[in-house]
């Protein structure tokens, strides 16, 4: 995500980031986690029961793409947070998250059914984008490279300690 702005990508497009579980699956059926489940799951606590409760052990709404409310676990609203800090430090006019789950701030959210037809008129001959809340500009972002230097400044002294004390 930095990264791409970093780069000057425009527009920059993230897909599936949703931060929540609109459909009470923490991961996709096929991905690791799943796997994880499955291997550790027995008759009578599935990976879908162990999936479910540990959704529901400690979650929360906030407000959603597709639907009012998307229901997530508290730890996702720590990502929630980094995605909506980002607009302190960056320009995020051009960024797009397409996805069903969590709204972030400052960026343009896409339900997967108009991020569909963004994506389809980005690589068509004729582009065609309609909608006011989807329109790309040719501007690359502006990097304030203070803040910047900083954020790598912090990052370097951050490695600097770990590398400096014994990882058990």
């Amino acid at each position: 995500f930095h990264l791409s702005l970093l780069l000057g990508a425009n527009p920059s497009i993230m897909v599936g980031v949703d931060l929540g579980f609109p459909y009470l699956f923490s991961h996709l059926p096929g991905s690791p986690n799943q796997e994880y489940f499955t291997i550790h799951s027995d008759y009578f606590s599935t990976s879908d029961t162990k999936s479910c409760h540990s959704i529901l052990k400690d979650y929360i709404y906030l407000e959603g793409i597709k639907d009012e409310r998307c229901i997530t676990h508290k730890i996702m609203e720590t990502y929630k947070l980094w995605f909506d800090s980002a607009g302190d430090t960056s320009n995020l006019e051009d960024v797009f998250n397409i996805s069903d789950g969590v709204k972030l701030k400052g960026i343009k959210n896409l339900s997967t059914e108009e991020g569909r037809s963004f994506l389809e008129s980005l690589f068509s001959s004729k582009p065609n984008i309609n909608n006011q809340r989807i329109v790309a500009s040719t501007n690359k972002p502006k990097l304030n490279v203070k803040n910047l230097l900083k954020g790598v400044k912090e990052l370097k002294s951050d490695i600097d300690d770990l590398s400096s004390s014994e990882i058990t």
